[in-house]
């Protein structure tokens, strides 16, 4: 085996150098971050007066919530600490010297690379397996507090489809039982058939059945326009396609913070039943992108401070690197909502504020000598 050449050993030596610069730049902004969401986040909580909330409360439902900002956080603490590690290697001209040297930029860019793709997989352990979990039990939590109960209770109702029945479910307990049920049986003229109200249900699986067993049940059937026959039951077995997955707290939080699996799930349930499911598409196409938006925003960095930021100092790159942020995140923000006024594909809407940062990255590579 050919052992490296003195050449090849610098290269790598220069490769960790940068990407250890960087990933300290990013640690640090990430950190100031956490800092500042979870005060912001403390005064709101504590500022909440529906809730009966103690500090030690507060503090416990914004740990909780941590492992989703940090993800949410991300791709703008690898922007900014990019601009932070690589602003430090420009201000003490290394990266002059390395590219008199004969390192390239593109060499650069996939030393830059290397951290924020550790990022990337830190990023996808919390969205995936951390998040919708402890996102859930701060969501059991704040609902206890509010109510002094165990039960999720939904303003308006959660509302499931399967075909001609239509189910409303007033809230979901934290052992995952339902409570306040109102199933609608529609018949072949969209007219209601049958009515069946349950105070809870729990889900009592058979084999590979989905049943949900329905507790003191008052049914009431429509057998002609002038005719109603009511029925009680004390218990009463809805066979359903409905597992837990789809009526569960999780699936419940907002698409931005379910798991890509829950995602897969939920789209694939509503394409079922023929509804439009873009709130939930938007959510796992940015969750899905986000890797190319991390790197794309790496590389408007670096086109950054090897060009018109080489002079400049900290505060100047904090600027506009804070200014650049919001701009990315203002257009993810807007074309979210425009792909489903004009009904543009969901992929479509998630991926024009990364191909425009691409083009940003790419220009400003093209124009450093």
């Amino acid at each position: 085996m050919a052992r490296p050449t003195t050449g090849e050993y610098l290269v790598s030596l220069l490769s960790l150098h940068i990407a250890r610069t960087v990933f300290n730049g990013i640690v640090v902004v990430l950190f100031a971050f956490i800092a500042l969401v979870t005060m912001f986040a403390l005064v709101e909580e504590l500022g909440d007066d529906d809730i009966g909330y103690s500090a030690w409360s507060a503090l416990s439902y914004i740990g909780l919530t941590m492992p989703r900002r940090v993800y949410e956080l991300l791709p703008y603490a690898a922007f900014i600490g990019a601009l932070v590690g690589l602003g430090q290697l420009a201000s003490h001209s290394e990266l002059l010297v390395m590219r008199s040297a004969g390192y390239s930029k593109v060499q650069i860019f996939l030393s830059v690379c290397l951290p924020a793709t550790g990022l990337l997989l830190v990023g996808f352990a919390l969205g995936e397996f951390l998040a919708p979990v402890t996102e859930e039990r701060a969501n059991a939590l704040k609902t206890r507090l509010a109510g002094d109960t165990d039960a999720f209770y939904i303003d308006g109702g959660h509302w499931y489809r399967e075909g001609g029945l239509y189910v409303s479910i007033d809230g979901i307990a934290a052992d995952s039982s339902l409570r306040g049920i109102v199933l609608y049986e529609l018949d072949d003229n969209k007219r209601v058939r049958t009515i069946r109200r349950a105070s809870s249900a729990v889900y009592a699986p058979k084999g590979d059945a989905h049943i949900w067993q329905l507790q003191r049940v008052v049914e009431t059937k429509f057998s002609s326009p002038s005719e109603l026959v009511t029925t009680r039951y004390d218990t009463y077995d809805w066979r359903t396609n409905a597992d837990p997955r789809l009526l569960s707290a999780r699936a419940l939080l907002e698409p931005r913070r379910m798991s890509l699996q829950g995602l897969f799930y939920q789209v694939g349930y509503m394409q079922r039943e023929g509804l439009a499911p873009v709130r939930y598409e938007l959510a796992l196409y940015a969750k899905l992108f986000q890797p190319f938006a991390v790197i794309g925003l790496c590389l408007v960095a670096l086109s950054f401070i090897l060009g018109p930021l080489r002079e400049r100092g900290i505060g100047v790159r904090l600027a506009v690197g804070i200014l650049v942020g919001l701009m990315f995140k203002y257009l993810q923000d807007l074309f979210g909502p425009v792909s489903m006024v004009y009904e543009l594909p969901a992929w479509l809407g998630v991926l024009i504020p990364i191909i425009l940062c691409w083009l940003l990255g790419f220009i400003g590579f093209r124009r450093i000598g």
